[in-house]
């Protein structure tokens, strides 16, 4: 399991606009990261959930795809 500190920082040496993941804020918002209600999950995923860390973007909108 990878420190979120980590992924964010490979996000951001890879290029990538922020890190988008489903979790509890209480504890990623330390990292960064705040609710992404206007992102939209395929699936089963509760939206309250999903969280966002920019990077280079705003807060992503509408449905998400993977790269």
């Amino acid at each position: 399991q990878q420190h979120p500190g980590r992924a964010v920082a490979r996000a951001e040496a890879d290029g990538a606009a922020g890190v988008l993941l489903v979790g509890d804020l209480a504890y990623f918002e330390r990292f960064g990261f705040v609710g992404a209600p206007g992102a939209v999950l395929p699936g089963p995923v509760d939206q309250r959930r999903v969280l966002w860390r920019a990077i280079a973007s705003e807060t992503p909108m509408g449905a998400v795809a993977s790269a």
